[in-house]
């Protein structure tokens, strides 16, 4: 008997492989490599890996990536530390590891800038579409001059430049595929997905492209979009505990017209986890 074959991982996909709107033609041409201080986060981006001041002070120029690294670095050690943040730290200093002996498989994506975003700092070329904590990677080995495979100076990063008209559906889809999202937020990112999909294309988009897409199944798919006919209540407290999928299935799948006995389950639940 044959073996049930696996559904695919949402992390699992190279990025710069994606042709979302079913161009013939490649997204972008071969990676290339860039100098980390070449390249920057994108500024417009809603979810931030770093703290928003951090930020501000890296898109106005104020610091350097390796200086707003640090600053981060130390946020990290210090008593009483936001527990995400840490996280997220321990998360960059994992990838860096990896990219110091395998270098890095999967490039960031970048795009020129365009007349409607800020004034970057002198320097800047590039904004990350996907990426941004491979990106921070790099900034960490370079801080700490460990090289990649023993030969390759991080400061050099594999890039590889999209074109405008993909990026918000490769934001989309690196976005569902992070594992810190909770199931509300990855929800929200696929029926966005969908949308963005179709307004760029002459007909609507099937669910069937978009699980070809994001390499899931049709009841993965499903199964994450019931939260969201949830009470809007029910979908806050959701997101705020971060409860997963499949813990709240048997709300989402027998509960769902019900706002009362939704939010009495997950007070329930939330009581059994503390």
């Amino acid at each position: 008997m044959a073996k049930k074959r696996k559904a695919p991982i949402l992390g699992d996909f190279n990025f710069n492989r994606i042709d979302p709107y079913g161009d013939k033609s490649p997204v972008a041409a071969t990676a290339t490599r860039l100098h980390i201080e070449s390249v920057m986060p994108d500024p417009e981006q809603p979810r931030t890996l770093l703290p928003r001041d951090l930020y501000v002070q890296l898109f106005t120029g104020e610091k350097r990536p390796l200086q707003v690294l640090n600053a981060w670095l130390e946020r990290g050690q210090q008593a009483g530390a936001n527990p995400a943040l840490v996280e997220s730290i321990r998360k960059v200093r994992q990838l860096a590891a990896t990219i110091e002996h395998r270098d890095l498989i999967n490039p960031i994506t970048v795009r020129e800038p365009s007349p409607d975003d800020p004034t970057l700092p002198l320097g800047v070329k590039y904004i990350i579409v996907t990426g941004e904590r491979r990106w921070w990677s790099h900034v960490l080995l370079t801080a700490e001059d460990r090289p990649i495979s023993e030969t390759q100076h991080p400061d050099r990063i594999k890039a590889t430049v999209v074109p405008r008209e993909n990026i918000r559906a490769l934001q989309l889809i690196e976005n569902v595929a992070r594992a810190d999202l909770s199931v509300i937020e990855k929800a929200q990112g696929i029926m966005a997905l969908r949308d963005e999909l179709s307004a760029e294309s002459s007909k609507p988009t099937t669910w069937g492209e978009v699980e070809k897409i994001l390499g899931v199944s049709r009841s993965y798919r499903s199964r994450i979009l019931k939260v969201l006919k949830l009470s809007p209540d029910a979908q806050e407290l959701v997101a705020r505990y971060n409860l997963q999928e499949k813990t709240i299935r048997p709300i989402t799948e027998h509960l769902k017209d019900d706002p009362t006995m939704q939010m009495t389950a997950l007070n329930q639940i939330i009581a059994w986890q503390s």
